[in-house]
């Protein structure tokens, strides 16, 4: 309903710009031609209709290339308001728009690092983990060739180490070689050497060499010493969300897919794009607020970090904030606008962002002129959420429209009149 009064205010508008009641006059001299030979009462009706578009024009016309008048009644029902540009503050906020992402710094790929197949699964997708819990079982014949062989050094090495004890002994008696001795001692270095590098491999596996009880055994000789079970532990707490594995799958010596991925979701991130002439004002540690829409809770952080180069596509930078997902409804992939507080600018002459409009890539405001409404150029500097700053054009104290702006634009550019004709600097 609003749209059809405001089209039909801007057709009647048009009617009492300069140059259109030219028509409408010369309807009337034609039609007081075709009657010239009527009654002398006809005559004078055709001369009254005449005198009350004068009385029309003088009151809704303004002066040639001076803007438009409006009577009152047009101007109440388009809502046309106006006031004095007066100074203030802008609330100096900078938005930039991101999206949600996982936070890599609290995120792992679980894969086994020995081959073997899976003997049993215990995690799903959606799972809730803690760290240390299993999340799969293998066996593994690798792993039981690395416990045997431990064993075998470790006994090795018991042995060797008795013989060289009685070589040192014997030598010191003098019965027995140089060679011999020197023999003894290499055997003994070498089953420690081959001892220890198997238990570090064991270690780098997260496996205690001794073999104590783990959680995966199933059978009842939980004291074995040689043990082909394999587990795969979530390195963090967190959510299964993403599982590759299935039961009887063999895993090869050089596999490198991930069977597990967990993430922990209580902080994201939160992925801005800067241009390069915002780049100025980011720093980290700063403040951002995060702005998903309807349904969402407004969600804070800082950041944490900002791109030492800008994407060459897109020529923008990439500036990370760290948020805290207190609710859990943060999902990575939505998108967010990031308001990053810069702090309140100085004075400056502000108005409200819809008084300016554009109108052939120039930004204007109308302010009364001659008795009407005409259009100013301006140039704006800084803008908030609510206004612009206004840094030529217009002065503080001077009067503009303030409400009506839009609709006094429409009859301008549905008249075709020129936006610059007349208007003040």
């Amino acid at each position: 309903m609003k749209k059809i009064i405001c089209l039909s205010l801007i057709g009647f508008a048009l009617c009492l710009i300069p140059g259109c009641d030219k028509q409408s006059h010369k309807h009337d001299h034609d039609k007081k031609d075709d009657h010239v030979h009527d009654k002398k009462d006809d005559h004078d009706h055709d001369h009254d209709k005449k005198d009350d578009h004068k009385d029309d024009k003088k009151e809704t016309a303004a002066p040639p290339g001076k803007g438009f008048s409006l009577t009152s009644e047009q101007r109440r029902l388009i809502g046309l308001e106006t006031a004095k540009a007066a100074t203030g503050q802008l609330d100096n906020t900078l938005r930039l728009d991101g999206e949600v992402r996982y936070n890599l710094e609290k995120m792992a790929k679980v894969m086994p690092r020995l081959p073997g197949f899976v003997s049993q699964i215990n995690a799903v997708e959606g799972q809730k983990v803690k760290k240390g819990e299993i999340l799969a079982v293998l066996q593994s014949q690798k792993l039981g060739e690395l416990y045997s062989d431990y064993n075998a050094y470790k006994e090795l090495e018991k042995l060797n180490l008795s013989e060289y004890r009685i070589a040192e002994r014997l030598r010191e008696k003098n019965v027995m070689s140089e060679i011999d001795y020197l023999k003894a001692k290499r055997q003994y270095a070498d089953s420690q050497i081959g001892r220890r590098k198997v238990e570090a491999i064991l270690r780098s596996l997260e496996l205690d060499p001794e073999h104590t009880v783990h959680e995966a055994h199933l059978n009842e000789e939980k004291s074995a010493t040689v043990c082909t079970q394999y587990e795969m532990s979530s390195p963090l707490d967190g959510m299964v969300i993403a599982r590759d594995i299935t039961p009887g799958e063999n895993y090869a010596e050089d596999n490198t897919k991930p069977s597990f991925i967990i993430a922990d979701t209580s902080q994201l991130w939160l992925e801005l794009r800067a241009r390069q002439e915002e780049l100025p004002y980011l720093s980290v540690g700063q403040e951002v607020t995060a702005d998903l829409g309807h349904g969402f809770s407004s969600y804070r952080g800082k950041v944490t970090y900002v791109a030492p180069a800008l994407d060459e596509a897109t020529r923008t930078a990439m500036v990370r904030v760290l948020l805290d997902n207190f609710d859990g409804k943060l999902k990575p992939g939505l998108f967010a606008v990031g308001s990053v507080s810069l702090g309140k600018s100085g004075h400056s002459v502000l108005i409200p962002r819809h008084a300016v409009q554009m109108i052939e890539g120039e930004s204007m405001v109308f302010v009364p002129e001659n008795g009407g409404y005409a259009s100013r150029s301006v140039k704006t500097g800084r803008a908030d959420r609510d206004y612009y700053e206004i840094v030529s054009g217009l002065k503080e104290g001077e009067e503009y429209v303030t409400k009506g702006a839009f609709e006094l634009k429409s009859m301008m550019v549905t008249a075709g009149m020129d936006p610059h004709a007349g208007h003040g600097h």
